[in-house]
């Protein structure tokens, strides 16, 4: 009774489904507060764990694109999402993909309306879901919000996070 038991155990152990936390998202802005007509960069960073990968625009022969929407305040205007250059993964039957592992931003220029009056404290909300594979793939969804004061002026913010995604999106061109 004992060994069936252990037995049991480890099947159980073994069949136990991947964690749900395999990508830890953050919504983040590259500037303090933002200014009447004046674009900045919101970014969703992306950091997954060790040997998972989530997918590019062209996620190539399987696989699923991360998808982003934003909402905010009538007046606002969005940018489609940029992605920065993928790698290539050599999935199991000559599957190819195109992804990212360790941590990604995926960055969209805002602009808000001249109306934006100084003082005013804005709330932004993106809602994203992605698929994460190793072995397997697990679909992940997180709502994400930050919360920006209007201002006369703005000063950068996150300014490492993004540049490091912008210079491998100006690498896609190329």
């Amino acid at each position: 009774a004992l060994l069936l038991f252990a037995i049991w155990i480890g099947l159980v152990a073994h069949a136990a489904p991947p964690p749900s936390d395999l990508v830890k998202p953050e919504l983040l802005a590259d500037v303090s507060s933002i200014q009447p007509s004046k674009p900045f960069n919101l970014g969703v960073m992306k950091k997954m764990e060790p040997g998972w990968h989530t997918y590019w625009k062209n996620p190539g022969d399987s696989g699923a694109p991360t998808k982003i929407s934003f909402t905010a305040p009538d007046g606002f205007t969005f940018d489609p999402i940029q992605f920065p250059t993928p790698i290539q993964f050599n999935q199991p039957g000559d599957i190819i993909g195109y992804g990212y592992t360790d941590e990604v931003m995926l960055i969209a220029r805002i602009t808000p309306p001249a109306s934006l009056k100084p003082g005013d404290s804005i709330d932004i909300k993106a809602s994203a879901s992605w698929l994460c594979c190793e072995a397997v793939c697990v679909p992940g969804h997180q709502s994400l919000s930050i919360t920006l004061p209007a201002a006369n002026e703005a000063s950068p913010a996150n300014k490492e996070l993004f540049d490091k995604d912008t210079a491998r999106q100006s690498m896609e061109g190329s």
